[in-house]
């Protein structure tokens, strides 16, 4: 039974947000054996990225498809269950990101699209996250302030982690270590340089896939509300 004003997602939507469920949790996963793989990249300035100038590129391709179709999964749950304009917009920006984070598992940071994945897939989740907050809110009001925290950590993570790329950037620069141009990745920083982009970077990782992994359990387990 449901509230006056609710709508149950149907079987199929509330399967495919089972499927976002289950491969979210495999992109996290495939992000910690990354971690354990990989200790010679140090996360507290090497960008989740770099796992493709590793051995284990297979694995980071995994991470990125498996986040890539966990948010395309989610976007089509969500469609059916739309109500306002708002919220086709919003799951129409979730599934963009979807289709960003798989280009950036068939781009890694050696390829010229990967700047266009990027482009596409991390500016538009956070777009998507809050207009659809209403919608993953109004079903369960007891969980409507986690749906609210879970969306504004999504564009928090992308200022920390454009402030500390910023503040990295000129670091290293100042101690004449910035070429992009030879597309080689830094083995150890300059004497008096740190940084803690890595840890931002994988911040934002992790808020967006928080937020893909609570918006699809609110569809699998209750389906989503009128708003």
């Amino acid at each position: 039974m449901t509230n006056e004003g609710e709508t149950t997602a149907p079987t199929y939507a509330r399967l495919l947000a089972a499927l976002s469920v289950g491969l979210v949790l495999s992109s996290a996963l495939c992000l910690a054996l990354l971690h354990v793989l990989s200790p010679e990249l140090d996360p507290s300035w090497h960008l989740v990225s770099e796992y493709a100038y590793g051995a284990h590129g297979p694995l980071l391709r995994a991470f990125f498809l498996c986040w890539g179709l966990g948010g395309v999964a989610l976007a089509m749950a969500l469609f059916p269950l739309a109500k306002r304009w708002w919220h086709w917009l919003g799951a129409g920006f979730v599934f963009l990101s979807g289709v960003g984070a798989i280009g950036g598992g068939l781009f890694d940071v050696r390829h010229p699209l990967h700047g266009l994945a990027f482009g596409l897939g991390v500016p538009t989740l956070p777009i998507g996250a809050l207009l659809l907050t209403s919608l993953l809110a109004l079903q369960r009001p007891s969980a409507r302030r986690i749906v609210q925290l879970s969306a504004h950590a999504t564009w928090l993570s992308i200022v920390a982690m454009g402030v500390t790329m910023a503040l990295f950037i000129s670091s290293l620069k100042a101690a004449g270590a910035f070429h992009p141009e030879s597309g080689q990745v830094l083995s150890e920083l300059p004497a008096g340089v740190s940084s803690m982009s890595g840890y931002a970077n994988r911040l934002l990782v992790l808020t967006y896939l928080g937020w893909l992994a609570i918006a699809a359990a609110m569809v699998r387990s209750r389906g989503a509300a009128r708003a």
